[in-house]
């Protein structure tokens, strides 16, 4: 039996159901009998990303493996983590050396991720890279011998993520909005295209961040090349921030691998961003003026606060030839965007397929 907690009620709610199922003694008496005294516990970021945006989605995560941790520690039991993370940044992915850094040490010792999608070429298909994952794990596993790691706590960062997911539900909440950015996209065209195992979207008549399953959520906004769940409502926050918090924030950051993880995993996001070729996706929408001044200005007061923490003009400042390779590759996508715009306006599914395939290689993510 493994649960899995992925909702925010299932997150909050997480170290509750476990010491209410293992005050059974039978339960635990099955854990130390046939589980080898391993309790595994499924994180999804998926959907959490999707309810309630990637920065708040992470710290709740992260809460909740030290919190997960302690409970069962308590009990004498090996927790066992399993991260149900996809590629892309909006569902989990990003360098796992960033990622590791921040799990409690039960979750080094035992590693284990869900390797999906695109990514199962991508890591599988020479041995260097494979080693390369297997080598970053490694090293975090033997500096914990001699490292301690503790929940990172600051009170400006609690109060910067729930600014950050204030303004993340401010358009998932709004079913209108939502809807006219949903409809700007291919995502009424998947289950044509039968790309995926189960149906795109659930029964609904407007769209609702409970009927827009997680994974085609995420594809449209790459092939759009907006991205934007992954860097909405962080710009906005860090501006309602006084001076001494962002002060005490910019200091978090140089000492904190969760957040330091996290603002180079944003950087890497907008990056990739080309809000001119979204803006065509939105067509003649009636709301196309006021949905792009608010996205150019979100999307700039996001790449600000990067450039705030790190100090430098570069979004990856810390791999600047990624950053490059992204500059010389974003070019050659864009008439791949066009042509898929073209599509839909002709309901072309042949080419809308071709033009889905190129983007996702283009982008290195399907999404």
């Amino acid at each position: 039996v493994i649960p899995l907690f992925e909702s925010r009620e299932a997150l909050v709610n997480s170290k509750k159901i476990i010491e209410s199922w293992l005050s059974d003694r039978r339960n635990k008496e099955t854990v130390r009998a046939h589980w080898q005294n391993l309790f595994e516990i499924m994180l999804g970021y998926s959907d959490s990303s999707k309810q309630f945006g990637v920065l708040p989605s992470r710290r709740l995560i992260q809460k909740t493996m030290f919190q997960i941790e302690k409970v069962l520690k308590n009990y004498s039991i090996t927790p066992v983590f399993f991260h149900g993370s996809g590629g892309s940044v909006a569902r989990g992915g990003g360098s796992i050396k960033e990622q590791v850094s921040w799990w409690p040490k039960s979750a080094v010792q035992r590693p284990k991720q869900t390797i999906q999608g695109e990514m199962v070429q991508r890591i599988f298909s020479t041995p260097e890279i494979l080693n390369s994952q297997c080598v970053h794990l490694a090293n975090e596993s033997q500096l914990r011998k001699v490292r301690k790691t503790k929940l990172e706590t600051s009170a400006d960062l609690d109060k910067f993520v729930d600014l950050v997911e204030k303004s993340y539900r401010g358009i998932v909440e709004n079913g209108e909005l939502l809807d006219a950015l949903i409809t700007a996209t291919p995502f009424k065209y998947l289950d044509a295209l039968k790309l995926g195992s189960r149906p795109s979207k659930r029964p609904e008549k407007l769209a609702s961040i409970e009927s827009l399953r997680a994974i085609p959520w995420v594809l449209c906004w790459t092939q759009s090349r907006v991205l934007w769940p992954t860097w909405w409502g962080v710009g906005s926050a860090w501006n309602q921030l006084n001076d001494a918090e962002k002060d005490r924030l910019k200091l978090f950051f140089k000492t904190s691998p969760f957040f330091s993880s996290f603002v180079k995993t944003l950087g890497y996001s907008l990056a990739k961003v080309e809000l001119p070729v979204w803006e065509l996706y939105l067509g003649k929408s009636s709301q196309k003026r006021e949905i792009v001044k608010s996205f150019e200005s979100e999307f700039n007061a996001a790449k600000d606060f990067v450039h705030a923490m790190s100090g430098e003009n570069g979004l990856i400042w810390h791999r600047p030839w990624l950053e490059e390779s992204i500059r010389l590759r974003s070019p050659h996508i864009h008439i791949l965007n066009l042509l898929q715009i073209i599509a839909m306006k002709n309901n072309n599914e042949k080419l809308l397929r071709e033009t889905l395939v190129g983007i996702a290689c283009g982008m290195l993510s399907t999404g």
